[in-house]
């Protein structure tokens, strides 16, 4: 399947991406790059002690008969650098489609934010099936020029995630302070 293909080489060129800027950082001390190196030391120093995998915050459910799901510092930490370095990765291969595609109101955060929504609650089927659609429609190869029918395809996508699961923007964790409680 295409999709598969170009899903297969955007994770190769990410991979080369990372690896290549652990290996030749930039010779001046930029924020972007601090921000990223800070993001995968604090990735690599989590304690994979017990008390790291202990329940800290309750993800915010948008419909009340699911059931809770909870979330462990280990988890974040791990989510938080995936975000980060994949942004990271965006904006440097493609700055222009980056711009146009997520510089604004952080649609590429609350992309996010609906994928794991839809993961948590279990309609992964549903996502799955609309994933070869989003592939091939121009957003990849990242590398590549954007799609001359980009907006309408973005409007789809940003249509669908607000459809789907009942997900809410700008709601998905909650500090657990309950949980924290009973673990200390």
């Amino acid at each position: 399947m295409k999709s598969e293909g170009l899903i297969f080489q955007e994770q190769n060129n990410l991979l080369d991406w990372l690896k290549a800027q652990l290996h030749n950082p930039p010779t001046k001390e930029e924020s972007d790059y601090l921000s990223l190196k800070s993001t995968i030391v604090d990735y690599l120093k989590i304690n994979h002690s017990e008390y790291s995998q202990k329940i800290k915050w309750e993800t915010l459910n948008c419909l009340p008969k699911r059931p809770k799901r909870y979330v462990s510092l280990h988890q974040a930490i791990t989510t938080q650098a995936a975000i980060k370095i994949l942004e990271a990765y965006l904006k440097s291969t493609n700055p222009q489609k980056w711009h146009v595609l997520f510089g604004k109101e952080r649609p590429f955060l609350n992309l996010f934010k609906y994928l794991r929504s839809v993961d948590q609650h279990t309609t992964f089927s549903k996502l799955r099936n609309k994933i070869p659609y989003w592939v091939l429609s121009g957003f990849f190869p990242w590398k590549g020029p954007l799609d001359p029918d980009y907006q309408r395809k973005l409007n789809c996508l940003f249509q669908s995630m607000a459809k789907d699961n009942g997900y809410v923007k700008h709601k998905y964790f909650g500090d657990y302070s309950k949980a924290e409680k009973e673990i200390n």
